[in-house]
């Protein structure tokens, strides 16, 4: 009986690899429609040759223990779930192969999707992984985009890492076509590593709307106990360098008053102070709990408590 089953299986198995090839080939003979209107087929060919294959190996001699097959290892996706990733895995490279930016659209459409309905944490993290590939094989702007955008709406930190090389400004007068993306993706996703560069961002950027967006994203960070008295300092103190009608800036712990730094001043400065003092007063309050009314204000009560100012997050 078991010699018979196992038969069975390496029939379908040689079934499923003869469709493959067959598929494989139709598609070898064509480009653009005619790939494409392959691909559909070479999906579910790959399911099946799969899940076949992994039938095999479930019958196959000494896979069995008194005539059953040998249960999947706790905790391990089920065979079918396999099978459907290493098929969208192969798809996804075929259309980065053929440069199909409309089809990689989709498929990162469908990653994200596909993704977050799953309970597996690994089997979820190779599909965000397989849109982080995309990002990284494809150099057009509107496949990043969607990229950027599904990374971001994960909500994994593990993910900045593709998301990483695009919060950056070269040129500090100039904005590149995807920093807006990124940075809203790094205010999703929450992870440490991003506070460097979005706090660079908001200290050295020539473009102020690029600066105020950088700051928005911050306000996010209030549960990262490790980087929010970091963001907290840095962003009044760069904010409190453009103090309208102030040279300098005074230390009166002592009493009287003593020179510790200078402010900037002229133009620059004002237009600096009136664009990003606003939003400071929004961040650091979504940031802390705390409801100050305005920038000089947050600048008294982090001065007040300077040797504790983990205190002014309360709860969070």
């Amino acid at each position: 009986m078991d010699r018979g089953r196992e038969q069975g299986t390496r029939a379908n198995l040689g079934f499923a690899r003869a469709e493959w090839r067959e598929v494989a080939a139709s598609g070898a003979r064509g480009r653009g429609g005619a790939v494409r209107s392959g691909l559909a087929g070479v999906t579910w060919a790959v399911v099946a040759w799969a899940v076949a294959g992994l039938g095999a190996l479930a019958t196959s001699p000494g896979a069995a223990y008194a005539g059953e097959a040998k249960p999947a290892a706790a905790g391990a996706p089920a065979p079918e779930a396999v099978a459907a990733y290493t098929a969208t895995e192969l798809q996804v490279k075929v259309h980065l192969r053929d440069k199909a930016y409309d089809a990689l659209v989709k498929d990162v459409g469908d990653l994200s999707k596909t993704a977050s309905g799953l309970t597996d944490v690994k089997l979820q993290a190779k599909y965000r992984t397989l849109v982080g590939s995309i990002c990284q094989g494809c150099n057009e702007d509107a496949v990043q985009k969607a990229c950027l955008k599904a990374l971001g709406e994960s909500k994994d930190p593990d993910m900045f890492r593709y998301v990483r090389p695009y919060l950056a400004q070269p040129n500090v007068k100039e904005t590149p076509p995807l920093l807006d993306d990124a940075i809203t993706a790094a205010s999703k996703l929450v992870a440490d590593d991003a506070v460097g560069p979005l706090l660079k961002l908001v200290q050295d950027s020539k473009v102020l709307p690029v600066a105020q967006a950088a700051m928005k994203a911050l306000s996010t960070y209030g549960t990262s106990k490790r980087m929010r008295v970091q963001i907290l300092k840095e962003l009044a103190s760069t904010v409190e360098k453009d103090v309208p009608g102030v040279g300098h800036k005074y230390d009166t712990s002592s009493g009287a008053p003593v020179v510790i730094g200078k402010t900037r001043s002229g133009e620059d400065a004002q237009a600096r102070w009136g664009a990003l003092a606003p939003e400071l007063v929004k961040t650091l309050n979504t940031l802390t709990g705390q409801n100050c009314p305005s920038a000089e204000e947050w600048f008294r009560l982090i001065d007040n408590f300077k040797n504790n100012p983990g205190v002014l997050f309360g709860s969070k």
